[in-house]
């Protein structure tokens, strides 16, 4: 952390981001975020789903310009959640046991 980044902290200048408005469902290859969780999508995505991560704040992002750290969740873990039953099984309670850190 920086002396800039202690000053700013200090005074109050940090101003919370604001999430990327919703956008259309997202292409194979494309990352979503939350919070500090990233997917990246290798596979396409129903439009139920878009709607579902949609709905629970999932936003697509451009990491060629985001300098944050992200937890990011394995493909294996994606397949599973995007083959489960929600209602079943309510998905959407999370293990945090299934991320891992990336940049």
């Amino acid at each position: 952390m920086t002396l800039k980044d202690i000053l700013r902290t200090l005074f109050g200048i940090r101003v919370k981001r604001e999430p990327p408005p919703l956008d259309r469902r997202p292409l194979a290859g494309s990352n979503v975020v939350r919070d500090n969780v990233r997917i990246r999508l290798k596979h396409l995505i129903s439009d139920e789903q878009w709607e579902w991560f949609a709905g629970h704040g999932w936003r697509v992002t451009d990491m060629r310009t985001d300098r944050r750290r992200y937890l990011c969740v394995p493909e294996k873990a994606l397949v599973k959640l995007l083959k489960a039953d929600r209602h079943r099984y309510g998905v959407g309670a999370g293990d945090q046991s299934l991320l891992f850190h990336c940049s």
